[in-house]
């Protein structure tokens, strides 16, 4: 009969050591999970502040653009509309000068859509669509009134216009992000009248 050897190591984990290691693994697990979804959260409430940043920049960027190379421009009583007018091209894309208007009548209007308001802009009766995110009351002045996103410069002419847009989204918990966009706009193409 063969004789057990004191001094052979044992091979294989004790039942502590087992236990030991799967708690290691689960606490681990967990924590790399909840670092996961911590981050998931912070890039979706990243995205919908982007998002609502986005789109009223980039109606005022379309806006500006569009307004830039307007020959008259008349801001609405109300505030909420423009029209403008296009000075003529020739067949190079070039201004005719003297400067004439190109016969089409466009405009900027803050329409009703749904809970909120919609920005188009374009020729009058057909214009594309800004943004549908546009509300009326700013929610940094509560208890104000609604504000004008368009307000005509000082004198006669107008030769400036102040534009504001408070856009809102929704974010992923059911709340709100606003985001407020002010820009004044000085107009390069208006005539001068001389007398």
């Amino acid at each position: 009969m063969r004789t057990r050897n004191r001094n052979q190591k044992r091979t294989g984990a004790t039942l502590v050591e087992v236990m030991i290691a799967s708690a290691l693994t689960v606490f681990v697990l967990t924590g790399a999970l909840a670092t996961l979804y911590t981050g998931m959260r912070s890039w979706v409430a990243g995205q919908s502040k982007i998002e609502a940043e986005t789109d009223g920049s980039q109606a005022i960027r379309t806006i500006s653009i569009e307004l830039r190379e307007a020959m008259s421009v008349t801001v609405a009583s109300d505030g909420n509309s423009i029209s403008y007018r296009l000075p003529k091209r020739d067949s190079n894309g070039d201004f005719i000068v003297p400067v004439e208007w190109d016969g089409v009548s466009r405009r900027v209007v803050v329409q009703p859509s749904g809970t909120k308001y919609a920005l188009l802009i374009g020729v009058s009766g057909n214009e594309a669509l800004l943004t549908k995110n546009v509300i009326l009351v700013d929610p940094e002045r509560a208890g104000s009134p609604a504000y004008r996103v368009f307000t005509a410069g000082p004198g006669a002419i107008t030769r400036s216009v102040n534009i504001q847009v408070v856009t809102r989204t929704t974010n992923e918990k059911g709340g709100f992000i606003n985001h407020r966009v002010r820009e004044t706009l000085f107009l390069r193409n208006i005539p001068a009248i001389t007398q």
